[in-house]
């Protein structure tokens, strides 16, 4: 295979990979069906049975709406909004956000919308932006 020939493939292989994996404020804003729910609903139906919660929020669109607790950075430098539960457990919802938005801080009620990434201890929502 030529030289010319690999690196076409290899261009064509990453333009595939990174609209497959890649998600942008657009493809969430298109986004219709996503269930409306408050931080502390999520986060009570993990911790009441896990097994149900990720089947019906796992890789799903949600609305969700809190409190602000914290704005972080995570080691990518993505904004994190993490947002208080009700939870005994002291476990949050935390939301990774596709844009900087600095306009809120700790204490702002806020409603995000994002996918549902997993749980672990906390929920995770990737690809978030916020509704104003």
């Amino acid at each position: 295979m030529t030289l010319k020939k690999s690196f076409y493939l290899t261009f064509a292989f990453l333009v595939l990979l990174l609209t497959a994996c890649g998600g942008s404020e657009e493809d969430l804003n298109s986004t219709q069906n996503a269930e409306k729910i408050s931080a502390s609903s999520l986060m009570k139906k993990f911790e009441r049975n896990t097994e149900d919660a990720e089947k019906r929020y796992i890789g799903k669109a949600l609305e969700v709406s809190g409190r602000i607790s914290e704005v972080s950075n995570n080691s990518l430098g993505s904004i994190i909004f993490v947002l208080k539960t009700e939870s005994n457990t002291g476990a949050q919802v935390m939301c990774t956000m596709l844009s900087d938005n600095f306009k809120y801080e700790p204490g702002n009620d806020v409603k995000i919308k994002g996918f549902c990434n997993d749980y672990k201890f906390n929920v995770l929502l990737d690809k978030c932006v916020t509704i104003d």
